[in-house]
Parts: structure tokens; sequence; C-alpha cells
């Protein structure tokens, strides 16, 4: 009788570990597939501040989860928040699903995540090289980007039109 319970505990002990590997696995995957999204989603500026990227369960049941991302320093916490809905547009267009995006100050001095600048600037595209928008998708462009404060319109303006410059291509080599 002894022998079979120890066995019993063993085997749970040995499913408890798999649960548990199996559990942590899941998340780091989630955690890493997220930082992807989010530096490939973005480009040089905010992989050069950004030191850290996880996901956290919505605070409402059902929703897709949150996507946090750790920022090098103040401002550039406010400029990103600035254009929060511009950042979740992307990293949604990009394939991972999330509820909200929250930035945050990384006070622990980690270093940026983001690739280092000779393989950003040798991945980095000109305006050149992407396709033009048509007269429709620029009246578009203005007509979304028509509340927002006068102060950062243009800025998300011409985010918004290299992003659709960037779909554009993204979609014309496939």
């Amino acid at each position: 009788m002894a022998d079979a319970r120890r066995t019993a505990e063993f085997s749970l002990s040995e499913l408890m570990d798999v649960i548990v590997s199996d559990q942590m696995s899941h998340e780091v995957s989630a955690g890493r597939r997220a930082t992807a999204v989010w530096l490939a989603a973005n480009g040089d500026v905010e992989r050069q501040h950004t030191t850290g990227v996880y996901l956290r369960d919505s605070r409402v049941k059902g929703q897709a989860p949150v996507l946090g991302v750790y920022l090098d320093s103040r401002m550039r916490v406010v400029d990103f928040s600035a254009n929060q809905d511009l950042y979740v547009a992307r990293v949604i267009n990009q394939g991972l699903e999330i509820s909200d995006l929250e930035f945050k100050l990384d006070r622990q001095g980690r270093a940026p995540i983001g690739r280092d600048a000779k393989t950003a600037a040798s991945e980095h595209q000109t305006d050149a090289e992407l396709p033009e928008l048509s007269q429709e998708e620029l009246e578009e462009v203005y007509r979304l980007t028509r509340d927002i404060p006068e102060s950062f319109r243009e800025v998300a303006q011409k985010a918004m039109i290299f992003s659709i410059r960037r779909e554009k291509q993204i979609e014309t080599k496939k």
C-alpha cells in the first residue's frame, strides 16, 4: 500500500510539474509574441525606448488582455500615451488582440529591448520606398483626425499615413 501511495504521489507531483510548466511556457510564449508584435508594429523610435512588454488580464471579464509597455523616459510615456489609439490599432493590425494599451515608466533602468541601431537602420524604410495614398485614403485620414486637438493632429495624421502606406506595401508583396 505504501508503494502504491508513493507512486500515486509521485505521479501527482509529475502531473503538477507538467501543468505548471505548460502554464508558464504559455505565458512566456504569449509575452514573447506580444513583444514581437509591439516591435514589428512600430518604428525605430518606439523600439529604441521600449524596455519591456507584458500582457495582463483585462479588469473586464471576457475582454482581450491589456498590453503593457515599459518605456525609458517619462517624456516618451506622455508622447506615446497621446497616440495610444493609434498604437492599439497598429498592434491589432499585426494580429494581437488587445482591449487596451498602457504605457509605464521603467523604474528599473533596463536597456531597450528593441533591435540595435545598426539593424534598425538597415531595415528602415524611407517614405520614397512606400506606395502613395489615394485622394480618398488621404481624405479618410483627415476625417478620422479632425477631432484630435490641433497640437497632436499633424503627428497623428503623419503616423496614420505612414502606417497605411506600410500596409499597402505589405499587401502588394503578398
